[in-house]
Order: C-alpha cells, then structure tokens, then sequence
C-alpha cells in the first residue's frame, strides 16, 4: 500500500505540472490527495512497528518536528521555484523525493504480515 501511495502520489505531482487548464490542475490535485492520505498514517504504523515502546515517543516527536516543517519550508521553496524556474516545478520536485522514498522503502521496509484475525466490535 505504501509504494502504490508514493507512486500515485509522484504520478499525480507530475500530471498537475502538465496540467493545461483550472478543472485539470483541480483534478489532479484531488488524485494527488487520496494517494496522499495514506502516507502519514503508513509512516506512522511503521515508526510504531520498528521502535521499542520506550523508543516510540522520541521516533514519533521527531516525526512530528519533521512534518512541521515542510508547512514552513514548502512554500519558501515553492516561491522560489515559480520565481526562478517555473510553477510546474513546485509539483515536479515531487519526483526526485518520490523517487528516493520508493527506493527507501522498497530496500528497507519489511512487509509485515499479522497472524491474528482482527475484530471489528
């Protein structure tokens, strides 16, 4: 689920870049979105399966620090990319980190699977 999410997610940066009108750059956007969605709470499962629960609070304030400051950085870096270059860039950036996540977690993320039958009650 994981790498569907990055690579819908990459896929969909690049579409809104190429996007030629509003209802285009809209939808797009909206796909960018529901791939989106998925990777803050598959990040999160993850930090919570691979640290100890003494370890969990540190890895998960970290993680918290970091997603504060994309909201802070991305549009300094957005501003200067629609500047300097183009604002098609502002969704092409996706694509080398995109690139880099899907090897990060493709060399290094186990899959886990379960052996309990989860109840829905």
């Amino acid at each position: 689920i994981l790498l569907t999410s990055i690579t819908g997610f990459v896929v969909a940066s690049v579409l809104c870049g190429f996007a030629q009108s509003l209802p285009q750059i809209v939808g797009f956007r909206l796909l960018q979105g529901l791939f989106g969605a998925a990777l803050v709470p598959l990040s999160q499962s993850i930090l919570l399966d691979i640290y100890s629960v003494e370890e969990r609070g540190s890895a998960m304030a970290l993680f918290g620090v970091s997603v504060m400051v994309g909201p802070v950085l991305g549009p300094v870096i957005g501003g200067w990319l629609t500047e300097n270059v183009s604002w098609r860039w502002v969704f092409y950036i996706n694509v080398p980190i995109g690139a880099l996540a899907f090897a990060g977690v493709s060399l290094y993320v186990l899959e886990t699977k379960l052996d309990f039958k989860a109840r829905l009650d």
